[in-house]
């Protein structure tokens, strides 16, 4: 099985009750694999560590924050992270030049005041240091509006999502610009094909028959025990291996930065 397989299997493995999540992640994985980080490293919003398991696979984390104590408290008995902090990313609890890296999967959406949080990962980083980030852009969100169809029906998905903002490639560099950083590098992943798989099990995972999200009662032990798992896993690393050229794209709604803190 080559690397990325075995990195696939990992994920339907751990995440076969959300799809969703699989598809996604699944890519951003692809794109964290290829880089290589000067300690110390800061993760900021590694929740509950589940998800720094596998897209940092093979890398040891410094630290590890997230507003949520309890996943916090999950993420101190994975294998990636020294240490770990319930911490607010717009006010870092770490002194100035704390840090040769910060990192960031899918998090700086999240943050309503998500400049003041670029801001403090400036103020932790040492002179040449790197702020790593994968975000959802502009383009995300219009793919979801293209299939959400109304706008009534977007807002009910940003909110579930918990997505303040879309900023563009564009957007980004003058953020990050204005705060001391050079944008050093670039890549969009996660083309508008691919939103369209993410969507429809986003849809499916979060229908709720009673009251609940389906995918919660897919991961309660007391229901996933009549589901026939080993089926479902078999059934979509299939579907999911078909798509692996098609997640990177310049047409990508996902982007990852490399920005140089000067």
């Amino acid at each position: 099985m080559s690397k990325d397989h075995q990195t696939l299997n990992e994920f339907v493995n751990r995440f076969w009750y959300v799809p969703s999540d699989i598809v996604a992640r699944l890519a951003e994985a692809l794109v964290w694999q290829e880089r290589s980080f000067k300690k110390p490293v800061l993760d900021i919003g590694c929740g509950d560590g589940s998800i720094g398991e596998l897209i940092f696979k093979g890398k040891v984390i410094d630290m590890g924050i997230d507003l949520n104590q309890k996943a916090i408290e999950t993420a101190a008995d994975s294998d990636v992270y020294k240490k770990t902090r319930a911490a607010d990313a717009t006010k870092l609890p770490f002194k100035n030049n704390s840090y040769q890296t910060v990192v960031s999967n899918s998090t700086f959406e999240h943050i309503n005041d998500d400049v003041q949080a670029v801001k403090e990962a400036y103020r932790v980083l040492e002179p040449g240091g790197y702020l790593y980030l994968t975000v959802p852009t502009d383009k995300f969100e219009a793919a979801v509006a293209r299939l959400a169809r109304t706008e009534k029906n977007l807002a009910r998905i940003n909110q579930r999502l918990a997505h303040y903002h879309y900023h563009s490639l564009k957007d980004w560099r003058v953020i990050l610009k204005r705060t001391g950083f050079q944008t050093v590098e670039f890549k969009y992943f996660f083309p508008e094909r691919m939103v369209n798989v993410w969507y429809r099990f986003f849809r499916l995972v979060t229908f709720k028959p009673n009251k609940r999200e389906l995918w919660s009662y897919l991961s309660d032990d007391r229901f996933k025990r009549f589901m026939p798992k080993k089926l479902i896993k078999v059934i979509l690393f299939k579907y999911f291996q078909g798509f692996y050229g098609d997640l990177f794209s310049k047409k990508g709604c996902l982007l990852f930065i490399k920005a140089l803190k000067r």
